[in-house]
């Protein structure tokens, strides 16, 4: 996903703020998911 921004960024640096706003949002969905499933996990480990 970093590799992709980058070269991006590197072909058409205007669009570099846009782009980085959609990476970040992007990184922190995948990492809420992430979260999720560690939760729900410790859910069903602890109390069921």
């Amino acid at each position: 996903m970093g590799g992709k921004f980058l070269e991006a960024c590197a072909r058409q640096p205007e669009l570099a703020p846009s782009l980085q706003v959609k990476m970040f949002i992007l990184a922190g969905l995948i990492d809420a998911v992430a979260m999720i499933g560690v939760g729900i996990a410790m859910v069903l480990l602890f109390v069921l």
